[in-house]
């Protein structure tokens, strides 16, 4: 398989959820899968839409992703100052059972993602607002002393940490309408 963006041979790195093959290119560090046929040919949408520009550790395939619907539509929502009327959300977040405004911690020491997506319609106007939330955060642990292996108990190793974060925030919302 040959990397998208670097047109060199990729190496093999794991299989997704549903069995299908994944590759990282050793020279950009990208991960992708080979492209398999589609029913509508060339109309989909790429299951790691991102990846080009963003190598995320949490690795959520838009092809798994599953979207909730809150069901009843809110008399009134609020966005930006103006007031829509009976309003319907649809939202996506990786853990399904979490509240959807939960923050998950960013710490030094502890990986972490966050995977999120908010929208929400209103009768007779359409979209009025969306959230979308793609980030991973990494440590990054650096070994300052690596301990004694025959004592780990009282002389562990002692890491210092370059926590990075990778990833975006993009909000929209309709500002007038017909």
């Amino acid at each position: 398989m040959t990397c998208h963006n670097c047109k060199i041979e990729a190496k093999k790195s794991g299989k997704d959820r549903k069995g299908n093959q994944r590759f990282r290119c050793v020279q950009c560090k990208r991960r992708f899968q080979a492209q398999t046929e589609r029913l509508l040919g060339n109309m989909y949408l790429p299951d790691e839409p991102y990846a080009a520009l963003f190598d995320f550790q949490n690795d959520n395939n838009m092809q798994d992703w599953d979207y909730y619907y809150d069901g009843e539509s809110a008399s009134s929502v609020s966005v930006e100052d103006q007031t829509y009327n009976d309003v319907i959300s649809v939202a996506y977040t990786e853990t399904p059972d979490a509240n959807l405004t939960d923050t998950i911690p960013m710490t030094d020491t502890l990986p972490s993602s966050r995977s999120y997506s908010m929208t929400k319609y209103s009768k007779n106007i359409g979209l009025v607002y969306r959230e979308y939330v793609m980030w991973d955060h990494q440590p990054n642990p650096t070994v300052v002393d690596p301990g004694d292996p025959n004592d780990p108990v009282n002389h562990p190793p002692v890491y210092t940490y370059d926590p990075f974060t990778n990833g975006f925030v993009l909000r929209m919302w309709m500002i007038d309408h017909n």
